[in-house]
């Protein structure tokens, strides 16, 4: 997902093509999470971050490795209480 599909995280960009189906990602997320959480699967959303790609750009803070081992790092301390919900990828909760 991206922190760019919360509700709570609007600026002034507009970058909508972006951002509604992130939105649309989360919501899903949350729909698994709730269908499913009661046969034991948890369903969670991570932010990989800002990464050093070819969609990223040459400018972004984050290299692949590091957004990768973060990601992984969230997904190892995920319990059923997390289902539902979006993670960066340093384990920062978000709205």
């Amino acid at each position: 997902s991206s922190r760019v599909g919360t509700i709570a995280g609007l600026d002034d960009d507009g970058d909508y093509a972006y951002r509604c189906p992130k939105a649309a990602l989360n919501l899903a997320t949350a729909k698994l999470a709730h269908d499913y959480g009661r046969q034991g699967l948890t369903v969670v959303a991570i932010h990989p971050g800002w990464v050093g790609t070819d969609m990223g750009g040459p400018n972004a803070p984050l290299t692949v490795a590091e957004s990768s081992a973060g990601v992984m790092s969230v997904l190892d301390g995920v319990t059923a209480a997390d289902g539902g919900k979006l993670f960066a990828y340093d384990g920062t909760r978000l709205p």
